[in-house]
Order: C-alpha cells, then structure tokens, then sequence
C-alpha cells in the first residue's frame, strides 16, 4: 500500500496531463468547426510547453519508469493521431522531435524483451503499439516495421484452450487474469486496426486469431462462463479496459456489436473513447 502511494503521487501529474490531451481530443470529434478548431490549438500549446523540455525523455529511468513511458507514448500517439485526422493540426519540428525521443526510448527498452519469449507479454504489446503510432504521426516506415514485428510476436501467442483462446503470461495472473487478457488485447486490435488502414494486412492470416481473443474478452467482460475459465475467482473487468471495442466493432460490427454507452470504454492510455478516432468507412 505504501508502495502504491508513492507511485500514486509520482505519476499524478503525467496521467493529469494525459487527460487533458484526452479531454482536448474528445473536443476534436464536435460538429462544430470552432470547437475543434479551439481544441487543436489547444492541444498544440499543451504539447509544445512538455515538447520543449524533452518530458519523460530522459534517458535513465526506473523499471516502473519504463512502463509508464511507454503508456504515455501510447495515449501521446493515439491523441496525436485523432489530431491529425479530425482537425488542421501537424506536428512541429520540436514536437516532432519530442514524439522521436520518446520512440526511441520505448524501443531501446523493449527491444532486448523481444528475444525472451518467458518475458514477453502486454507490456511488450503496448510498447509495440506506442511506437507504431508514433511512426504513423512522423512517418517513418522502419520504425513501423519494427512495431509490426512485435505485433506479430504476440499474435503467435494466442493460444487455443478450453473451447476458447488464452494470453500464456496473462492467464498466469491470477485473480486478474481475465482482467489482463483485456488490457491487452488493447494494443493488438489497435495495431491491427491502424496496420489495416495503411495497407497491412494485420487482421489476416494469423492476425485472424484476434477474433477469437476478442469474443473470449468480451466473455470474460461479461461473465457468462463461456470459453476459457480459471482456477482462481476472477475480479471483474472494468469497462475503460475494454478501450479497443469500439474500434473492433466499428471494423466488423457483425462479430461483437458494441453495447450502449460506448463512451465508457474510454482509457487514459488511448487518449479516452477511441469512437472519434476511426471515421469513415474501412
């Protein structure tokens, strides 16, 4: 407990600053064109008074250090991303910069994980989809390709069991375990669905296994004992870490039509409700 409240109060103000991003992005999705207009002018002076100093960029940091670096580069990423689709805003020189520092932090840390399958597991996702949304705002296809192979690395541990599919390193969590399995397939749909828009197939061949992860997620979520079950009592799943329904719903609404109130799903690692961020048609 002790050790939860430090941590509490170490990552207030960057989780603080993260809804704010989330809050200005929500504003982006308004019909009005004043609003969103005020909102990406918004968003760029809250950028810029964290890009000039380099936040989060620095090169030492803890093990927890790490992972909410990676969270914040996810959130920055994503927020960026429904930036530049929904309002006139790109990224300047000096935040463009600050978004590549922050990559290549992420991939200097995860890149080791990736030859020890006994370690790699969500946060490795997360780390991989950080850096594919930041390579999609700068445009940099090796870095994409460097998230892509990561993608794939944790397609190929969906496994098949009890009539249903599991995450090995998540289904070994415990009372939390199904909570887990929901945190991460966050990254995965997001990959996939991000992938697919630029021209990679990522929902296909074995990315296919996906829907069988997600339809188990949603069992777990909803608790109707259908597929996989677990020794252990599971805790339930809260609704924002069911962040990557609407964007999976959106794609194949036939599979897992999303319940009312998708706005619930929100979470402060893809910048709030992912709804605003994929308009149009596939």
């Amino acid at each position: 407990p002790k050790a939860a409240r430090r941590y509490q109060q170490q990552v207030e103000y960057i989780y603080g600053y993260l809804a704010l991003l989330g809050r200005l992005s929500g504003y982006m999705r308004s019909d009005r064109a004043g609003i969103r207009s005020a909102a990406a002018t918004c968003f760029d002076e809250a950028l810029t008074a964290w890009a000039v100093p380099g936040s989060l960029a620095q090169s030492r940091a803890s093990k927890q250090g790490e992972a909410v670096r990676k969270w914040f580069l996810a959130a920055l990423g994503t927020d960026m991303m429904k930036a530049t689709a929904l309002t006139h805003w790109q990224p300047d020189s000096v935040q463009r910069h600050w978004l590549a520092a922050l990559a290549d932090r992420v991939q200097t840390h995860a890149a080791p994980r990736r030859m020890r399958k006994d370690l790699y597991n969500n946060h490795d996702y997360w780390s991989s989809w950080a850096v594919m949304s930041a390579a999609l705002v700068l445009d940099e296809p090796d870095r994409l390709q460097w998230a892509v192979a990561g993608y794939w690395l944790a397609i190929d541990q969906i496994t098949p069991d009890q009539g249903g599919v599991l995450l090995p390193h998540e289904a070994a969590r415990g009372s939390r375990a199904e909570e887990y399995h929901a945190f991460a397939l966050t990254p995965l749909i997001l990959m996939a669905e991000a992938g697919t828009r630029n021209g990679l197939p990522l929902y296909q061949g074995k990315g296919a296994s996906l829907h069988g992860l997600a339809a188990q997620v949603v069992h777990f979520w909803r608790r109707d004992g259908e597929g996989v079950a677990f020794k252990a009592p599971q805790v339930p799943i809260e609704d924002y870490k069911m962040a990557w329904w609407p964007v999976y719903a959106h794609r194949f609404a036939d599979r897992l039509p999303l319940p009312p109130d998708a706005e619930r799903f929100g979470s402060r690692f893809t910048g709030g409700p992912l709804t605003g961020l994929w308009h149009g048609n596939p």
